[in-house]
């Protein structure tokens, strides 16, 4: 099931960094900030990923505090065994609006088709790596809590108590949640359940996930 709504996800992903390249290659708008500034290749790409994860950043907060979006959300957080697989469990309606989101901003700050496949590489491995059920040694784990986003703390943002679940919004850097004051650095109890707290059974079918955001029930 995870399987199949990452297969449908990755289509739509596919599509969407097809049309940036398109409009990337048809040249950058007059305007763009990328654009306007000669930088040295290595400092370009690393201004490009930084960006394009502090958009990620702001709308993974945004399906958390915007009703209407949690409710595609929430087909991720509902996933009540964290792996590999549930880095790909997103709803379609999600991916598609994040996708369009991102072109926007790609075209905008003038960002290389270059810079966006390094980003979205390096998203996807961080992502898995974040859900997967591995142990990490302590003392990785605590050196990557000051920069990169280690899984025990992505776990802390599934955990079913509203305080955890809105907070730790970062994919790649722990920064930006240092930054923006959603840092959430308490120690989890390893038996502490996933999932979302007003959803003790929720459907976990693949047509019943699609439709989910479409029903009343819903948690909005």
């Amino acid at each position: 099931m995870n399987l199949g709504l990452g297969f449908v996800s990755g289509i739509i992903v596919s599509f969407a960094c097809g049309v940036c390249f398109l409009l990337i290659d048809s040249g950058t708008l007059p305007y763009a900030p990328l654009g306007l500034i000669s930088f040295p290749f290595p400092l370009r790409i690393a201004i490009e990923v930084m960006l394009l994860d502090l958009l990620t950043y702001w709308l993974h907060r945004a399906y958390h505090l915007v009703p209407v979006l949690w409710r595609f959300h929430l087909v991720h957080h509902m996933d009540l065994d964290l792996d590999v697989s549930s880095a790909s469990r997103f709803h379609p309606g999600e991916v598609t609006l994040s996708a369009l989101a991102k072109l926007v901003v790609v075209l905008l700050l003038g960002i290389s088709s270059i810079g966006l496949v390094i980003f979205e590489t390096i998203m996807l491995l961080c992502a898995q790596f974040q859900h997967a059920n591995i142990a990490v040694s302590p003392t990785l784990e605590r050196y990557l809590w000051h920069m990169l986003v280690p899984p025990e703390m992505h776990r802390l943002h599934h955990t079913p108590a509203v305080s955890d679940t809105n907070s730790n919004y970062g994919t790649i850097f722990t920064f930006w949640d240092r930054l923006f004051g959603t840092l959430n650095a308490r120690h989890r109890v390893p038996s502490e359940s996933f999932g979302v707290k007003e959803l003790h059974q929720p459907s976990q079918g693949f047509y019943k996930l699609l439709l989910f955001p479409f029903h009343r029930s819903a948690t909005a």
